[in-house]
């Protein structure tokens, strides 16, 4: 018999929700500020895009984006409109209308 505790799926999914919840709510009221930035693009970018990008600072409501090369830059603008629906989605609609991505070679540190 298997010593593995059996997990009640449904609990841990809502556990995951209201973390994520959580997560969108401490963003939104931290708007722009870098936390705030940092926990939105968590919750918005899957993890190779996290470890490719993060956020700089939020100019008006222009996100400015740190990509480590060009191929991701322009992976990123394929899918601008998805992350800026996601973006709405955890900061507020209208927070951030624009990518800018600044692009500058080697690893990116951060969230």
């Amino acid at each position: 018999m298997s010593s593995r505790r059996k997990t009640n799926r449904p609990d841990r999914i809502r556990q995951n929700v209201a973390a994520g919840e959580a997560l969108g709510s401490l963003a939104r009221s931290l708007g722009g500020t870098p936390l705030g930035l940092g926990l939105a693009w968590a919750q918005v970018a899957d993890a190779r895009l996290r470890q490719r990008a993060r956020p700089l600072r939020l100019e008006g409501k222009t996100l400015v984006l740190r990509v480590e090369a060009e191929s991701w830059a322009a992976e990123i603008r394929r899918h601008e409109e998805a992350i800026l629906e996601r973006l709405a989605g955890v900061l507020g609609e209208g927070k951030v209308r624009s990518l800018e991505l600044r692009v500058i070679p080697g690893p990116v540190d951060g969230p």
